[in-house]
């Protein structure tokens, strides 16, 4: 069984000086201008905080020296024929995504704003409470708070679109979600170039002058993984090999 961490290019002519899961050797598996990064492992490894931060050590140590897709936790393939078919078949994706994260790193970035009115599924079930011996005022208010939840969702896109917008500027990818309960709450990865880290970091700190009421968090750089995340795909015919991707954070 073949325990992969990244995907790269060129396969180098020795091995990277790093020791994986298990402690055991890390290699490449080539196939063309593509490479597996990879250690053998006779088992499944589950998830331990151990192990997980040993897969990241791997990971943060190859993206320094070379362009990488870093691969989550618990990506196995049962051997090496797989591994390298795999590389054959979505040739064109990797290097296409290669290419997007080349010279480039992911910074995330939590904003959580401290007050809000947007209402608890805890406050809406007092209200349930409250109204239940009279349906009609119940109702009345149930639509009151739909619209102030309504609102409030419009006041914090408005404000979330003013506060990235220059940061877009500066990455050349982001990928966002946002959470309205309890509290509002934004998290955009992007993806920067290396040299734009610094001005990056300067201008999350103004915005966080600008807006005091807001709880600014700013992480990485790290590997690009929320912009390298192409599922691995094998041919569905009998023997075919299978893939696990565990992975998900």
């Amino acid at each position: 069984m073949i325990y992969l961490y990244a995907l790269t290019e060129r396969c180098p002519q020795s091995a990277p000086a790093i020791e994986g899961l298990g402690r055991k050797p890390v290699y490449y598996i080539p196939d063309g201008d593509l490479a597996a990064v990879v250690t053998d492992c006779g088992e499944r490894w589950s998830f331990t905080k151990d192990r997980a931060l040993q897969h990241e050590a791997v990971v943060e140590e190859l993206m320094a020296e070379r362009v990488i897709l870093p691969t989550r936790f618990g990506t196995t393939l049962s051997d090496k024929d797989a591994v390298q078919r795999i590389l054959s078949i979505q040739h064109k994706e990797f290097m296409q995504a290669l290419n997007h994260v080349r010279g480039r790193v992911e910074l995330g970035l939590r904003i959580l704003w401290q007050s809000t009115r947007v209402v608890s599924n805890e406050r809406l079930r007092q209200d349930t409470c409250s109204f239940r011996a009279s349906g009609q005022a119940y109702l009345r208010r149930l639509a009151q708070r739909e619209q102030e939840q309504y609102e409030e969702k419009r006041c914090v896109e408005r404000l979330a679109k003013q506060i990235q917008e220059p940061l877009l500027r500066l990455a050349a990818d982001a990928r966002q979600s946002l959470c309205l309960n309890p509290c509002p709450l934004l998290s955009i990865a992007f993806l920067v170039e290396r040299e734009s880290i610094d001005v990056f970091r300067d201008v999350v700190r103004g915005l966080q002058r600008q807006h005091q009421s807001l709880c600014f968090l700013l992480t990485g750089p790290w590997p690009a993984y929320s912009f390298s995340q192409i599922a691995l795909k094998l041919p569905m015919s009998r023997g075919s090999e299978n893939v696990r991707d565990r992975s998900k954070r």
